[in-house]
């Protein structure tokens, strides 16, 4: 009888995501951005943006109806060493203090692929605002076998230029073009028809 309610259960939560985007909050332990940035020639030093926040609206049927509004905190990047983290969260480099958000708020969703698409939108880092592309890979969406939430996961890359929002310390030393690596997971909240971000 359990696995039979279960079953009802999923099988509304999935017919409801039919008729248009729904809304999912990203889950903070299951997602990760790292990036990764040429030292001195001698190796690609990665970083980590830790606990982000935010939501995404997805219609498994509409790609270009959905949309993402993350914010992540200047003062949690890491780099796995205090030295680092205090230099890296500097006003040479995030400036924390002055610039505690960052965000990324999407524009267009195109689809390309059965499970591959470009989320385009614009990066908002030390109060510069400039526009980034991601390619993003849906990994899946079905119940969680240990919450037994509706939850959804994807994959995403960009490459962006630390000198275009205006981090330009130390050239000679450390690169300019930045490596981005997602992997999100979120969990299901209410169906809604408008989009985050636009008007």
């Amino acid at each position: 009888m359990r696995k039979y309610l279960l079953g009802l259960s999923w099988l509304s939560l999935s017919s409801a995501g039919v008729a248009g985007p729904v809304r999912f909050a990203l889950d903070p332990v299951h997602t990760q951005i790292v990036f990764s940035i040429e030292h001195a020639g001698f190796s690609m030093s990665t970083g980590k943006l830790l606990r982000p926040t935010g939501t995404l609206l997805f219609d498994d049927k509409n790609w270009a109806a959905s949309s993402v509004q993350v914010e992540m905190a200047a003062a949690n990047i890491e780099f796995d060493d205090v030295e680092w983290n205090k230099a890296m969260r500097g006003k040479s480099y995030f400036n924390a203090d002055v610039f505690p958000a960052i965000t990324f708020v999407s524009k267009t969703c195109v689809q390309t692929g059965p499970k591959t698409g470009v989320l385009s939108g614009e990066l908002t880092l030390l109060g510069v605002s400039k526009p980034v592309d991601l390619a993003i890979t849906f990994n899946k969406r079905a119940r969680h076998p240990y919450t037994l939430k509706d939850t959804i996961g994807f994959s995403a890359t960009a490459q962006l230029h630390r000198s275009e929002f205006g981090m330009t310390a130390t050239p000679k030393t450390v690169g300019d073009e930045v490596n981005v690596r997602i992997s999100f997971e979120a969990v299901r909240q209410t169906a809604i028809t408008k989009p985050i971000g636009r008007k």
